[in-house]
């Protein structure tokens, strides 16, 4: 009797797998990008697994009877897992990231799949487990997690490699050193004492929490979708994941995980995983949604219009689609410098001043690595190909350029894009030729100082300040570690200083300015005053200010009152660099009191 028992229920857990997976199939198949039909696929995958899910913990005993194995078990957590990470990715929401956490983690405590690891699949399985683990684990910071998990599967490659084939041994080796670059870039950044462990890169939830300031605009403007993309193919990734594009999706995000507890439902109880699905954790209420945003994995210029053009379609009105776009000027990299010479790559110094005649090539290093008939043709542009494709047709590259004319179209929305490149300051070129509202656009500097190493080893310098201002000012004023008292004093002392120049920025005599228009949205605000910082520092700093190449631009300008020599931008520059010890870096006079 037992036994017919068991074979039934074996008979409909098998009937609840195949649903499942295929719910799990056809979510596979929806585009990366777009909103349509997204959320009915989700809550039907969600509602099967969680069927899934609650019916072998009933019946487990009966399952087991009938040959359940225990890595079964955890392959079914593991593909919970990864909707909830898929879900974070389509809802910018950190609640499902914490979620994958903990299905993740309760596989890995409990050894789901070290039970049988005696065949190839097996072995994949669990390392493809690792994977995914890691990269939960770095996105919510989680570094000693992160440090284990790397051990061991390092160890786990090690003693299974007899089992793999040459090509997949080749790529878990590659796995692993871009596991050990990504920490590395991490590590030689400077290190913080934050009292609140609060997760790097995310916003406080303390920025919209309390009393609201007064309207900043009359017509605000508010950042709704957010595409970002890192085009250097030889800078530190790990999976579809650049460095940049790393520290700036978390940039555009709240750390509403920061005080409150990360288990929500899963592995231990019955409860359906589904009852986060649209709804805020505890005492997170006052946190607004994070903006939808889209990673796209070095794009053809193609495929990231069809993006933009998505994005763009779904703008409700007063809303701000944001572009972030890290990617090399009009030459394609050359071969990297060795690796013990911190050297950073030849750089593009080029100026514009119109969408095509006015953009003006210098004849740099890096230029003339080009033919002069092609830097003719793509001088106004971002190349979005690799080094092998410069022997190539010229007509097989049209899709390895990104023009700033192709991004003319866009313009009858509202565009905030921000573009670190050798070639950024093409893409000013952008303002004066919009077909609706202005457009707005942060520049980075056409290089940066070689004693800050490569780009592709430690990340771009202008997006680690959009992303982290504090850690980028520590890092260029050679601050390598902050105790608990200065990073808190630090803290508030910039907090204050962002409060007063949006305040100056808000009362600027440019009414019309567009800048005044975004002060209203928290993350857009925040980038604002960060490209303030950024600037002042570049240019106020005694061995960089006579560098126009290090310093970056925005389009439309600032208004004077926020030029960094201005009273309130100096004052600020005074406080920073008191607080930090560094005063004599600067060209700033300071009160002798």
């Amino acid at each position: 009797m037992d036994a017919t028992i068991s074979n039934q229920v074996a008979a409909q857990f098998k009937a609840l797998l195949t649903e499942s997976s295929q719910k799990y199939a056809r979510l596979r198949e929806l585009p990366p990008y777009g909103r349509k039909h997204i959320e009915l696929h989700f809550h039907e995958a969600f509602n099967i697994y969680s069927k899934l899910w609650a019916y072998q913990q009933k019946y487990r005993s009966h399952l087991t009877e009938a040959g359940l194995k225990r890595w079964e078990i955890g392959e079914v957590a593991s593909k919970i897992g990864q909707l909830y990470y898929t879900y974070y990715l389509r809802t910018s929401e950190i609640h499902f990231l914490a979620e994958a956490f903990t299905f993740y983690n309760a596989i890995y405590t409990r050894e789901y799949f070290r039970d049988s690891l005696d065949s190839t699949p097996l072995v994949i399985k669990l390392l493809r487990f690792y994977a995914r683990f890691i990269l939960v684990c770095i996105l919510l910071s989680r570094q000693q997690m992160v440090v284990q998990l790397h051990s061991e599967l390092r160890s786990m490659i090690e003693d299974y490699m007899h089992m793999l084939q040459a090509q997949e041994a080749r790529e878990w080796r590659l796995v692993l050193r871009e596991i050990q670059s990504f920490q590395h870039a991490n590590e030689l950044l400077p290190t913080m004492e934050d009292p609140y462990g609060a997760i790097a890169f995310r916003l406080s939830p303390n920025l919209v929490s309390g009393p609201q300031p007064a309207a900043f605009s009359t017509e605000p403007l508010h950042l709704q979708e957010a595409v970002i993309t890192s085009y250097y193919t030889d800078q530190v990734k790990f999976s579809e994941l650049p460095l940049d594009a790393f520290r700036m999706m978390q940039a555009l995000e709240f750390d509403s995980l920061n005080g409150t507890s990360t288990r929500v439902s899963g592995l231990e109880g019955t409860d359906s995983p589904t009852h986060v699905l649209g709804e805020s954790l505890e005492d997170d209420t006052v946190v607004p949604a994070n903006p939808q945003k889209y990673l796209v994995y070095r794009p053809g210029a193609r495929e990231l219009l069809a993006v933009l053009a998505t994005a763009c379609e779904g703008l409700q009105d007063r809303a701000v689609l944001l572009l972030y776009l890290s990617a090399n000027g009009t030459s394609a990299p050359g071969p990297p410098p060795p690796e013990r010479s911190p050297r950073g790559f030849s750089d593009l110094d080029q100026v514009s001043g119109g969408l095509q005649d006015k953009v003006r090539l210098a004849s740099t290093g890096a230029a003339s690595a080009v033919p002069a008939a092609e830097r003719k043709g793509f001088r106004d542009a971002v190349f979005l190909g690799t080094s092998s494709a410069q022997g190539k047709r010229r007509q097989a590259q049209s899709d390895q350029y990104l023009h700033v004319s192709d991004l003319v179209p866009l313009t009858r929305k509202s565009i905030f894009l921000i573009v670190d490149s050798d070639n950024s300051a093409a893409f000013g070129a952008l303002c004066g030729n919009e077909r609706g509202d202005p457009a707005m656009c942060l520049l980075s500097p056409a290089s940066q100082p070689q004693e800050f190493g490569r780009p592709e080893r430690m990340g771009r310098l202008f997006t680690l300040f959009l992303s982290s201002p504090l850690i980028a000012l520590c890092y260029v004023l050679g601050v390598g570690h902050l105790t608990r008292d200065t990073f808190t004093l630090l803290k508030r002392t910039t907090a204050s200083i962002f409060r007063k120049w949006a305040d100056a920025l808000r009362s600027t005599t440019q009414t019309q300015s567009p800048w005044t228009r975004v002060l209203d949205d928290v993350f857009l605000r925040q980038l604002v005053m960060r490209y303030l910082l950024c600037k002042a520092v570049f240019t106020l700093h005694g061995d960089y200010s006579a560098v126009p190449e290090y310093q970056p631009q925005c389009c439309p300008p600032m208004p004077p009152e926020l030029a960094p020599d201005s009273g309130i931008i100096l004052q600020g520059i005074q406080q920073i660099s008191v607080v930090v010890g560094k005063r004599h870096l600067f060209k700033v006079a300071y009160d002798s009191s």
